[in-house]
C-alpha cells in the first residue's frame, strides 16, 4: 500500500502516525492540493491569501483500541481550542481532526474518512543559519553559563543569509547574551531591540504566528520583552523588527559583539510531493 511519508499528528496528548502500523491513510491525496483565496478584478487578481482549508483523508485503523486513543488525542485538541501539528517528513502544519465517518467495520478493521482543519493555508519547514560574534573565546567560548546546542567559537561572521522560497517569510531569532541594544539589518531592514540581554541568556523573537519577543536568562527564567521591539512606522518602514524576510541571497550586517541563530519558516503552498512523498 503506498503511503505518505512519516505523516503523523502531533498533539497535546500525544503522537497519532498516521502511517502505520494500527492507522493508514495511504497517499494522503486529501491534504496535498492547495487553494488561494482572492478577489477577480479585470485583468486581474488581488488579496490573494491562503487561508485555513478542510480536507479530508480516508483512514484505516487496525485495531479498535488505536481507533480510541486516535480520537482521544484529536478531541482534546478541539475541546481546548489548542492546535496540534501535522507533519510530514521536515514538513509541517497546524491542525485539527474535527470528525471521522466509518463506513466499514470488520472484526478490529475499521475504515472511516478523517475531517482535517489545516489552519495555516501553508506547509512550512525550518531552515537555520548561526552568525558568531568576532571574539575571542575567552568572550565566546565554552564559558557560557548557559546549554546551547553547539559551542560558539572564533569563527568568520557570516555576513549573507540564503533565504528560501518565492515569498518573504516569518523567522525566529535567537540572539545570545551578552548584547547591548542588540540590532541586526538584513535585506535592508533593521531589526532593533532596546534591551540588555545578560551572559548566559538570549533574546527570543518568534513571528510564526502573532509576534512573540521573550528575554530568557541563564537560569531559565522567562519575562516578555516585546515592547523592546522596535517597529518604526510599521511593515515596510525599513525599521519594522518584525518584517518578513524576502527571498534571495541577502546581506546581514550587526556590529559582531554577540551572535545569534537566524530561522526561516520555509513556506509552501502544498506539501511538496519531492521532498515528503
Amino acid at each position: 500500500m503506498p503511503t505518505a511519508t512519516n505523516l503523523a499528528y502531533e498533539g497535546s496528548a500525544g503522537t497519532v502516525s498516521l502511517d502505520g502500523p494500527l492507522l493508514y491513510v495511504g497517499t494522503a491525496l486529501g491534504i496535498r492540493g492547495r487553494k488561494w483565496t482572492y478577489t477577480l478584478g479585470r485583468r486581474n487578481i488581488s488579496s490573494q491569501v491562503r487561508q485555513a482549508t478542510e480536507a479530508s483523508l480516508s483512514a484505516k485503523f487496525l485495531s479498535l483500541q488505536a481507533a480510541d486513543d486516535a480520537r482521544t488525542v484529536f478531541d482534546t485538541d478541539v475541546a481546548a481550542g489548542t492546535p496540534g501539528k501535522l507533519v510530514s517528513g521536515e514538513w509541517s502544519q497546524r491542525a485539527y481532526v474535527v470528525a471521522s465517518s466509518p463506513s466499514t467495520r470488520y472484526h478490529e478493521y475499521v475504515s472511516t474518512s478523517l475531517t482535517v482543519l489545516l489552519l495555516d493555508g501553508s506547509w512550512s519547514r525550518t531552515e537555520t543559519t548561526h552568525f558568531y560574534p568576532s571574539q575571542n573565546v575567552s568572550d565566546y567560548g565554552k564559558q557560557y553559563t548557559y546549554g546551547y546546542p553547539y559551542d560558539y567559537a572564533p569563527y568568520s561572521s557570516a555576513r549573507t543569509a540564503v533565504i528560501p522560497g518565492t515569498e518573504p517569510n516569518p523567522f525566529r531569532l535567537v540572539i545570545y547574551g551578552r548584547a547591548v541594544s542588540p540590532s541586526i539589518t538584513i535585506a535592508g531592514n533593521l531589526y532593533q531591540f532596546d534591551i540588555s540581554v545578560p551572559s548566559g541568556g538570549y533574546l527570543l523573537v518568534d513571528t510564526s504566528d502573532d509576534p512573540v519577543v521573550q528575554l530568557v536568562t541563564a537560569d531559565g527564567i522567562v519575562s516578555d520583552a516585546f515592547d523592546s521591539a522596535n517597529r518604526g512606522s510599521g511593515e515596510g518602514s525599513g525599521e519594522y523588527a518584525f518584517q518578513p524576510i524576502p527571498p534571495g541571497m541577502q546581506l546581514v550586517s550587526w556590529d559582531d559583539s554577540f551572535g545569534f541563530d537566524l530561522t526561516i519558516y520555509h513556506q509552501e503552498s502544498e506539501l511538496p510531493w519531492t521532498s515528503s512523498s
